[in-house]
């Protein structure tokens, strides 16, 4: 009998191992995940005012002041009543709506302002070649289109938010969770309407001249001439193909002579 209960036993124990396992990745996945988060919003500050941010240890401290700031709000939402305020931070704030509505404005800024033949071009530059031809089909008409029926579809069957299908929240949840939503919705189309009414000229020449991309931003055929210094890191290390630099090629041609 014992020989017999021996392979579920293991059966069990190698399961339990592979669930324990699992788990480890799984937070391992969303360490790594919070530090992509923290690092892409410190790298996108940091290069819009390069200036300030590049000296001595400001990039530091504006890292901190973020680490510290969501750290705080976190203390928040692990209290007695913190699942209800994540509940509300989660539904309006991070997912839904506001997610399908950046969505749709990305897609149409990439296919149709910034143009989906030049973002195919730098999709090249960047790997070394030309992806499949239908993703710009996508970048203009059907990633938009399909965000927007989303989109519609969940403002027409929205239904208020309840905590375990059977609490309500208060008016001031709901008015807080609004407030969720339009802090990270409304900067969006305030900061262009800003842009729009400081831009000199007719509003014809203003629409026009901020849906043109910069001068300074190169093309496919532009970059290939600089194509291979993209791929080198500051580290001196190839990140997706070996490098062949002037230098390394006339030290080859030296010696070769020498010999």
């Amino acid at each position: 009998m014992d020989r017999c209960r021996q392979p579920d036993f293991l059966l069990l124990w190698s399961l339990h191992r592979c669930s324990d396992i699992s788990g480890k990745l799984q937070q391992i996945q969303q360490q790594l995940l919070q530090f992509v988060y923290q690092e892409s919003l410190v790298t996108t500050i940091s290069d819009m005012y390069p200036s300030f941010f590049q000296r001595t240890s400001r990039r530091r401290l504006l890292l901190l002041t973020i680490c510290a700031g969501c750290f705080l709000v976190g203390l928040v939402m692990v209290t007695e009543g913190g699942l209800y305020v994540f509940q509300l931070f989660d539904f309006y704030a991070c997912s839904g709506m506001t997610l399908l509505f950046f969505a749709i404005l990305q897609s149409v800024c990439i296919g149709w302002v910034y143009g989906a033949d030049r973002h195919y071009d730098n999709v090249k530059d960047m790997i070394g070649y030309h992806p499949w031809p239908f993703m710009k089909y996508c970048w203009r008409y059907f990633t938009p289109a399909i965000c927007t029926f989303t989109f519609l579809f969940s403002v027409i069957k929205h239904k208020p938010l309840k905590f375990n299908n059977t609490y309500e929240y208060p008016w001031w949840g709901y008015t807080l969770g609004l407030f969720f939503t339009l802090s990270s919705t409304l900067f969006v189309p305030l900061w262009m309407l800003y842009a729009v009414s400081v831009t000199p000229g007719t509003p014809k020449q203003r629409l026009k001249h901020l849906c043109t991309p910069a001068k300074d931003v190169p093309a496919g055929t532009i970059k290939k001439a600089i194509n291979s210094e993209a791929f080198h890191s500051f580290t001196d290390l190839s990140t997706l193909r070996p490098v062949k630099r002037p230098n390394e090629t006339e030290n080859r041609t030296l010696r070769s002579s020498m010999v």
